[in-house]
Order: C-alpha cells, then sequence, then structure tokens
C-alpha cells in the first residue's frame, strides 16, 4: 500500500468495521473508497445511481472472511468528477475498469474477486476483457 497516495478519512458512518479513504489513482482519479476485513480481496462495485454505500448489508458478513473493498466510481459519491468529452470516453467502462485496477494495485492486490450490480457490473464486464488475469471470479 502506498501511503503517500492514500487519505485516511476515519470510520465509515454507514457500514461498521469500515474505514473511509481517498485514493489519488495513477489514472489521474481521486477516489473514495471503503475496506474492511482481512483475508482474500472482493471488490464490490455499486450500479446506478448508488454509491459503496449499497453493499453496507453485505459487506460485514464478507469482512469476515475476506478484504472487502468498495469503491465509488469515478462521477459518484465522493470519487472525483471529470469533465466529459464529446465521446464521453472519460466515464466510459473502459476508463472506470483502469480506475479499478490502479486502485487495486495501490492496495497491493494483484488478483481479485469480482462482484458488480447494475453500472458496476458492465465495468466489472470491461474489467473481465481488459485484465483476465487479475480476476479470480467475477459476479
Amino acid at each position: 500500500m502506498e501511503s503517500d497516495k492514500l487519505i485516511g478519512i476515519g470510520p465509515s458512518d454507514f457500514i461498521a468495521g469500515f474505514n473511509l479513504f481517498n485514493a489519488k489513482l495513477a489514472t489521474g482519479i481521486k477516489m473514495r473508497f471503503a475496506i474492511g476485513g482481512s483475508g482474500s480481496p472482493i471488490l464490490l462495485v455499486h450500479g446506478h445511481p448508488h454509491t459503496h454505500i449499497i453493499w453496507r448489508k453485505i459487506a460485514p458478513k464478507l469482512a469476515e472472511i475476506h478484504t472487502v473493498i468498495l469503491p465509488d466510481l469515478r462521477g459518484y459519491g465522493d470519487t472525483e468528477k471529470p469533465e466529459s468529452q464529446p465521446d464521453h470516453r472519460p466515464y466510459s467502462k473502459r476508463e472506470m475498469a483502469k480506475d479499478l485496477m490502479s486502485l487495486m494495485h495501490l492496495l497491493g492486490f494483484e488478483k481479485f474477486a469480482f462482484i458488480g450490480h447494475d453500472r458496476g457490473a458492465r465495468v466489472g464486464h470491461r474489467l473481465a476483457l481488459d485484465y483476465p488475469e487479475a480476476l479470480t471470479k467475477a459476479v
């Protein structure tokens, strides 16, 4: 974990046992995420119009045996909202998948499981296409 690129916010008000962080990613985005638990990593990604808080009832149970990472996608919650372009590339699933890979590398995870909902599932599909070596499972 590169501590100079992670800023601790404190305990989550919504998810017991989880702490909030801001991460400055290699993609240039400042991403808000929550993390809790220990064990094999699982990345849970929300859909539209939600944030990581959608996982508040599931994440603590998973955190009993896994390290659970709950990011807010770019444009959502307290994650940075970059200016769009005519082709909307900054908000493409490919760019969002790059953000997720950057976050997981920053946290020191080269391989991890993925669970996505709605838009998060579509970003996960792109993640699986672009980084198949990183995923141990995808739902």
